[in-house]
């Protein structure tokens, strides 16, 4: 939307818009009385309205129109832009995309372990990076999130289940079964899969997920159900030589820095959280992990969208200073994907050149599943 005015003894507000919407506009002048639009409705393309008698700015009275423009799709009206502000709320004073209910950071599944045994007691090995369970009858349950692969290994003599949290459609395939969930679209999002597969040996369990942000071609379900198969397939070939794999890759990781403190607890912690960063953001990620994490639900009061204040930078700046840059790839990565819609809104709010990172991005403006808002393809210059 550009919006451009000029001021002689009548003033001509020009809108484009470069959505297809209706939009209906309203316009105060700055002793809050209404200033009259004709007309007060206008269709997609460029409009240009008189506006009689304008107020003039110089530095002692600015006389600050507002321009309020209600966007209506399919006669439902989706929010309210304040082009003074730059801000577009809905009636609890949040995005309307708040209203929606995803994109939002959820559990993908509920993995039970076992049910006759309860566990005693866990630890969290960093050097051989293994979580081990210890029953209250000395059963030890064993589980690894490999290195190479988004796999969780489990060794265990208990029976492993996985259970719906958001419903989604199970089945068994070739002996692994499954949890496939489509989380459906709205105006904001188009929607994306998960699939959840679980397979094993009578004392190995293992656990894929992928979703539809990891694969371009193919489904979901079909490429869960092939990478718990192949993770099986090495075991069956060589545990060992899989979990051998597995922690050189984390002794490399660890010997690119360490530290060594007076107050061990600390010490401790450090450790636990450079494992749980290696964990969630490697090179190559679609998205960078956000501040997320410590939630006990999926709903975020933000709606899970990346704040580029702060808050988003947050998690990568330990990264590199540990000498891990490379866990910062999927921030980077996410960052330069959004420059041409950058671009786009330095274009069209402000009329420059450059580029705009507005506080607020979503996820799917920079992906395969993108936000309809903005559409990549409109970010052009």
């Amino acid at each position: 939307m550009k919006i451009q005015t000029k001021y002689h003894s009548t003033t001509r507000l020009a809108v484009g818009f470069s959505t297809i919407i209706a939009t209906l506009l309203a316009l105060t002048a700055p002793d809050g009385q209404s200033v009259p639009l004709s007309p007060d409705r206008v269709a997609p393309g460029h409009v240009s309205l008189p506006v009689a008698n304008p107020l003039k700015w110089d530095n002692e009275r600015p006389n600050l129109y507002r321009l309020t423009i209600k966007l209506e799709v399919a006669g439902k009206v989706i929010g309210t832009v304040n082009v003074r502000t730059r801000a577009m709320t809905g009636s609890t004073g949040a995005p309307p995309s708040y209203g929606n209910a995803f994109p939002q950071p959820l559990c993908a599944a509920a993995l039970r372990i076992g049910g006759t045994s309860p566990a005693a007691r866990g630890g969290l090995d960093l050097q051989h990076v293994v979580a081990t369970l210890t029953a209250g009858n000395g059963d030890k349950t064993a589980a690894r999130v490999l290195a190479d692969r988004n796999v969780l290994l489990i060794d265990t003599k208990e029976a492993v289940s996985i259970e719906p949290c958001r419903g989604g459609q199970t089945g068994r395939t070739d002996g692994v079964d499954w949890l496939h969930v489509t989380l459906p679209g709205d105006i904001d999002y188009k929607g994306m899969e998960y699939c959840v597969a679980l397979a094993g040996t009578a004392s190995t369990k293992v656990v894929s997920l992928v979703t539809s942000f990891d694969i371009s071609t193919g489904d979901v379900r079909g490429a869960a159900i092939a990478l718990a198969r192949k993770t099986v397939a090495d075991v069956e070939r060589s545990p060992e030589q899989l979990i051998a794999g597995h922690e050189k890759v984390w002794r490399d990781f660890w010997a690119r820095s360490g530290v060594e403190l007076a107050d061990r607890d600390l010490q401790h912690w450090w450790y636990r959280m450079m494992y749980f960063a290696r964990t969630v953001s490697q090179p190559g990620g679609r998205f960078p992990a956000a501040l997320m994490p410590p939630l006990a639900t999926d709903d975020t009061p933000w709606h899970a969208d990346f704040h580029f204040n702060y808050n988003s930078w947050q998690p990568f700046w330990s990264v590199i200073s540990a000498n891990h840059p490379q866990l910062a790839d999927p921030w980077i990565a996410y960052v330069n994907r959004l420059l041409p819609r950058a671009q786009w809104q330095a274009k069209e709010v402000f009329d420059c050149e450059g580029v705009f990172y507005s506080i607020s991005q979503h996820r799917g403006w920079s992906s395969p599943v993108r936000m309809n808002e903005s559409d990549g393809e409109m970010c052009t210059l």
